[in-house]
């Protein structure tokens, strides 16, 4: 079999004839398939009813095709690129700070999501101008050095005033395709049926069906993957936010996935999330004084940069300190921005 296969890899090299994709079924001497070379992983259906030992000749690279048509329906599922919302996100906020969100890395009931496998569902409930959106910026990084075995990590950062960002589908969206750009293997849970329906799939009517079945999928099939989802903003979802908080309820249940959402402090968003038995609530208002202490150094630091940037006196310093401490309740990520204006 191997000088065969080398004789027509030289005849294609020497004469340029011969357009050929050679793949060796991954079959066992019993004929069933092996579990290392899934079938789906060259694209080529036709494929699996070969017996054992066949070759397949094809026109093209069989490999490259299929990874071809893999980036389409990628490319169709994406509404937007959450990692490019996070960073666009920083950047307008001015940047992060860990030691304005190192708190809640040591927070009890943090920790207890973290390491309880029955709290799946950690939601962070606060008023406007807490620093919610930063925190779970903050959390998204430090995940990565929290556990022995790094997580797949998927989160959404949802915004009322993008259509791409506000609606229970664009977010389920935003989380498969984390995903799936994280482990490719994924990709078959949607790819076939993505095959049958282009990009419909994604934005008919049965889209929501369609997603929440194929996420389901993906978190059966996450092998020994640790999984973990984070949403912000539920309160900016304005489209179908029922439907996106049922559907996190239910997963939550199930155990296959650690949740994290954020919101505002929302009654209908607590009715909603009482179908979660075992969430675990953090609420910004009852840590206030963490809080308050990670804004009193957001600020310090935001105060220094305005001192060398506007090479400020002792006595301009203390003012913008003291105007920056006013403002903060407001928004603390943006009173650096108001007082270089006022500057």
């Amino acid at each position: 079999m191997a000088d065969r296969l080398l004789e027509m890899k030289r005849k294609a090299a020497d004469d340029g004839s011969l357009d050929l994709a050679v793949v060796q079924e991954p079959w066992t001497q019993d004929g069933s398939r092996t579990k290392s070379h899934p079938a789906w992983d060259m694209g080529d259906r036709r494929r699996r009813g070969c017996p054992p030992g066949r070759l397949v000749c094809g026109g093209g690279n069989t490999a490259y095709r299929f990874q071809e048509s893999i980036n389409q329906c990628l490319a169709d599922l994406r509404v937007s690129n959450p990692q490019g919302d996070k960073s666009r996100i920083l950047l307008t906020k001015g940047g992060l700070l860990k030691d304005s969100f190192r708190w809640i890395l040591e927070n009890t009931d943090f920790k207890q999501w973290r390491s309880d496998k029955n709290s799946s569902l950690l939601w962070i409930k606060g008023d406007p101008g807490k620093g919610k959106t930063m925190l779970l910026c903050g959390i998204t990084d430090a995940l990565e050095g929290l556990s022995t075995n790094q997580p797949m990590e998927s989160y959404f950062f949802c915004q009322a005033t993008d259509r791409n960002l506000n609606n229970a589908t664009a977010v389920l969206r935003g989380l498969i395709y984390m995903l799936v750009r994280q482990n490719r293997s994924l990709a078959r849970h949607l790819h076939e049926e993505w095959k049958v329906a282009g990009s419909r799939l994604f934005e008919d009517a049965n889209a929501w069906n369609a997603l929440t079945r194929i996420l389901t999928l993906m978190l059966q099939d996450r092998q020994s993957h640790e999984v973990v989802f984070v949403i912000d903003a539920l309160d900016e979802c304005s489209d179908d936010l029922p439907k996106l908080i049922n559907f996190i309820a239910q997963q939550s249940q199930m155990g296959d996935a650690k949740w994290l959402v954020s919101s505002r402090n929302w009654p209908q968003i607590e009715d909603m999330l009482s179908a979660a038995s075992e969430k675990v609530r953090l609420s910004l208002e009852l840590n206030q004084d963490s809080v308050t202490a990670a804004v009193e150094v957001y600020i310090r630091h935001k105060a220094e940069e305005l001192r060398g940037a506007k090479n400020l006196d002792d006595e301009k310093y203390s003012q913008v300190v003291d105007y920056m401490n006013t403002n903060a309740e407001c928004n603390p990520s943006q009173t650096r921005q108001c007082h270089e204006h006022e500057l």
